[in-house]
C-alpha cells in the first residue's frame, strides 16, 4: 500500500472518532448527573429545615417526647434516600429566649444524633430579639455521598460532602418558648 493511498483511506475513521469522543461525552454526562443530584439534595435539606422549623413554630405549647420523636422521624423520612444516621447526618433544634438585656438564653437543644453539633449561642448579628420573645433554630446536617465521585473528587474529600441548612423562626403564638421534651 502506497503512502498516498494510506492517507486517503477513510475506513475506520468513525470508530477512531468515537473512541476519542466517548470519554469526553461520558465525563460531561456524569458531571451533569452529579451536579443535578447535588442540587436536589441541597434543596431537600433546605426545605426539610424550613418544614421542621415551621412545624415547631406552629405548635401552641411545648411538644412531648413522642411528638418530637414523630417530628424527627418525619424529617428523616423526607430526606430519604439520602439520610443515614450512622454517618454524621442529623438534625438539631435549639430554642432561645430573650428574657432581658444581653444575648438570648438557650432554653433547650434536641439532637437526632449525638455526632452532630449545633449552635450554642445566638448573637445579635444573626437575629435581634426583643425582651419576651423566643426563636427556634433548626439545623439539618446531611453527609452527602457522591454517586460517581465526580463532583467531590475535585474537592479532595473522598466523595463525601457535608450539606447544612439552618432556619430560624419565631413561634406563631409569640412570646417565650417553654422547655420541650427531647427524644
Amino acid at each position: 500500500m502506497s503512502r498516498k493511498h494510506f492517507f486517503r483511506n477513510r475506513s475506520g475513521a468513525a470508530a477512531i472518532e468515537f473512541i476519542i469522543v466517548i470519554p469526553v461525552f461520558l465525563f460531561l454526562l456524569l458531571g451533569v448527573i452529579e451536579v443535578g443530584r447535588l442540587i436536589l439534595v441541597q434543596q431537600k435539606v433546605g426545605r426539610a429545615a424550613f418544614s421542621f422549623a415551621n412545624t415547631l413554630a406552629s405548635a401552641s405549647s411545648a411538644n412531648t417526647t413522642q411528638e418530637m420523636s414523630d417530628i424527627f422521624a418525619s424529617l428523616h423520612q423526607s430526606l430519604s434516600p439520602f439520610y443515614d444516621s450512622s454517618d454524621g447526618t442529623g438534625t438539631i433544634i435549639t430554642a432561645f429566649n430573650q428574657n432581658g438585656s444581653g444575648n438570648p438564653q438557650k432554653v433547650f437543644q434536641c439532637r437526632s444524633s449525638s455526632s452532630v453539633s449545633g449552635i450554642s449561642t445566638l448573637d445579635s448579628s444573626i437575629i435581634t430579639l426583643d425582651p419576651g420573645e423566643g426563636v427556634f433554630v433548626v439545623e439539618v446536617n446531611l453527609m452527602y455521598t457522591s454517586m460517581t465521585g465526580f463532583y467531590t473528587s475535585y474537592l479532595g474529600n473522598n466523595s463525601v460532602s457535608q450539606i447544612k441548612a439552618r432556619h430560624i423562626i419565631r413561634p406563631r403564638d409569640g412570646g417565650l418558648i417553654s422547655n420541650t421534651a427531647c427524644p
